[in-house]
């Protein structure tokens, strides 16, 4: 999908904070909360929660709910490292397309959207760290993002809002709406490009 067509999409999908969210509780739901829970308090890394939720069977929406039900842990002293169990979830599941919402959360989350391959993600809301490692697939940020493309070698990463730092990137595609607030390693083999103007191109 192009650039434009994602900048339509945000508009006519603007996200408005006051709105209730609401989930409905499952079984699934429930079992991965508890996963997470156990996750959390162990101050686990992604390796361990993919052991923690290989054999669970369960959707993108499940993921979706999931990300809604965060809010309840938003306290926790840890719960930064969300986006490690999120990656996990994402990395494990059959489905391709991904809808994580954070608009909700006060806390910025960091690793989400980690080693991302062949998926296409979608957040709603700003986040710490984002994609990092990320090797292919989309995703997209409907927000800020205080640093996003680590390390990345491949995919696109389209950021609607500021983006503050990010890099170095290795490969890939990066697209920034708003503000473009760092200098991008010198080494860095990605195109950037900014307001849908291309303005490094790192692959020559």
């Amino acid at each position: 999908m192009e650039l434009e067509q994602y900048l339509q999409e945000f508009e006519e999908q603007k996200v408005q904070e006051e709105r209730e969210i609401v989930v409905v509780r499952n079984p699934t739901l429930d079992l991965i909360c508890r996963r997470y829970e156990q996750w959390l308090d162990a101050q686990l890394d992604c390796d361990e929660a993919l052991c923690l939720i290989n054999e669970l069977k369960y959707t993108a929406k499940d993921i979706r709910d999931f990300s809604i039900s965060l809010k309840k842990y938003e306290a926790r002293k840890y719960f930064y490292r969300t986006g490690m169990f999120l990656s996990a979830l994402i990395n494990n599941c059959e489905e391709e397309d991904f809808e994580i919402m954070a608009v909700h959360l006060n806390e910025g989350i960091e690793n989400i959207c980690s080693n991302l391959e062949k998926k296409k993600v979608k957040i709603i809301g700003n986040v710490f760290v984002a994609g990092t490692n990320m090797r292919s697939g989309v995703l997209t940020i409907l927000g800020n993002a205080e640093h996003a493309g680590i390390h990345m070698t491949g995919g696109k990463l389209i950021i609607m809002g500021n983006l503050d730092g990010g890099g170095p990137f290795f490969g890939g595609e990066i697209y920034v709406k708003g503000d473009l607030r760092f200098e991008y390693h010198k080494d860095s083999k990605a195109k950037v490009f900014h307001g849908g103007e291309l303005i490094f191109n790192g692959t020559k």
